[in-house]
C-alpha cells in the first residue's frame, strides 16, 4: 500500500511539474507578444534578484555594526547601479521619469545611483531621431520643413520625457 502511495505522489508531481514548464512557456510566448508583460518579465527579471541581494545583505548583517553595513551596501550599489542604468535606458519613458524625480533626493539615494539619475535629469535620451522628428512635422503641418521654419537644428539642446 505504501509503494502505490508513493508512486501515486510522484506522478502527481510529475504532473504538476509538467503543467508548471508549460505555464512558463506559455506566459513566455504570451509575453513575447505583448510588451506590458514582455516589460513587466525584463524589469522583474532583473529587478528581483537585485532586491533579493539587498534583502539577504540587510538581514545577514543585521547585527553586525553601522560601518560594516555601510561597506556591504556600497558594494552592492558599485555592483547594481550599472545594471540599473542600463535597464532604465531600455526600459525608458516611465523608469527613465523616476530616475529624474529619485535624482531629487540626495539624501535618500545613494551616489552610485545619483550620477547616472542626475544625467537624466535634463539629457534623457531622445525619443525619435532628427529625420523622425522632420517627418512628423511635416506630416503634421503638410508642408515641407523649409517652408515651415527657416533653419532646424537637428542636434537637440535637451530632452525630457
Amino acid at each position: 500500500m505504501a509503494h502505490s502511495h508513493t508512486a501515486l505522489v510522484n506522478r502527481v508531481r510529475r504532473v504538476l511539474q509538467g503543467v508548471g514548464v508549460c505555464a512558463v512557456l506559455g506566459g513566455t510566448v504570451y509575453g513575447y507578444h505583448d510588451e506590458g508583460i514582455h516589460r513587466a518579465v525584463l524589469f522583474w527579471s532583473q529587478v528581483g534578484p537585485i532586491y533579493l541581494h539587498y534583502k539577504f545583505t540587510d538581514w545577514n548583517l543585521r547585527l553586525r555594526p553601522e560601518e560594516e553595513r555601510d561597506v556591504a551596501f556600497n558594494k552592492l550599489h558599485d555592483r547594481y547601479a550599472p545594471i540599473a542604468q542600463r535597464l532604465v535606458l531600455r526600459l525608458r519613458g516611465f523608469f527613465i521619469k523616476i530616475a529624474q524625480i529619485a535624482s531629487t533626493r540626495d539624501d535618500f539615494v545613494p551616489s552610485q545611483y545619483m550620477h547616472f539619475f542626475k544625467k537624466v535629469q535634463d539629457k534623457a535620451p531622445a525619443a525619435f531621431s532628427p529625420s523622425e522628428v522632420a517627418r512628423v512635422v511635416e506630416q503634421a503641418y503638410g508642408r515641407p520643413l523649409e517652408a515651415i521654419f527657416e533653419t532646424f537644428e537637428p542636434t537637440p539642446c535637451g530632452s525630457a520625457t
